[in-house]
């Protein structure tokens, strides 16, 4: 949401440059005790520079919400979240919105060289990654190291990626709300 809101404003606005500022404080909200979140968790923030002429452009955008199911992932004073819920939207809801933000920009998913997902646990890295046979070196689980970095995954993950041999990289977020959204980032030439 974060880069369409931002590649919007710039495009409407004449701007050549923007940050986009993510952070997540989690350790605030996380009750110690309950080990359903605090094992998952992690604190991040990242700044991403947003420009025309940078190393990759943004393609359409993809966005939805399961507002209905909003309890499965709620801050109420703590963090609660219904895992079994969270990952059954997650098995259902992503893969679909990948292939649909596929079709929508007119791509195969063989022309994808990574998928980069929200880092929401290993198990639905895998079950995402299984559901549209992709191999690992296309789609891996980055966060066994820092935890779920909530809106700061995917810029962390991209940090070491963006200089590798990539022409197209599909993201996408999910999770709070219950929500998702998705893109594909096309190298400049």
């Amino acid at each position: 949401y974060g880069l369409s809101i931002i590649k919007s404003f710039m495009n409407e606005n004449n701007l050549s440059k923007g940050l986009l500022f993510t952070s997540d404080p989690y350790s605030k909200i996380i009750d110690e005790s309950d080990k359903g979140t605090s094992l998952l968790f992690g604190d991040g923030a990242t700044v991403t520079l947003i420009g025309k002429e940078f190393k990759f452009g943004f393609q359409k955008f993809n966005f939805g919400t399961k507002g209905k199911s909003f309890s499965d992932l709620i801050c109420e004073n703590q963090l609660k979240m219904n895992g079994r819920g969270v990952y059954n939207f997650a098995a259902k809801k992503v893969p679909k919105d990948i292939l649909d933000i596929l079709k929508k920009n007119s791509l195969s998913i063989d022309e994808i060289d990574l998928f980069v997902l929200h880092q929401g646990s290993k198990f639905i890295i895998e079950t995402i990654r299984e559901e549209l046979k992709l191999s690992e070196h296309k789609m891996d689980f980055y966060a066994a190291n820092y935890g779920n970095l909530v809106s700061s995954s995917i810029p962390f993950i991209l940090k070491d990626h963006i200089n590798g041999n990539y022409q197209k990289i599909l993201i996408s977020g999910f999770g709070v709300g219950l929500s998702w959204s998705s893109t594909i980032l096309t190298k400049n030439n």
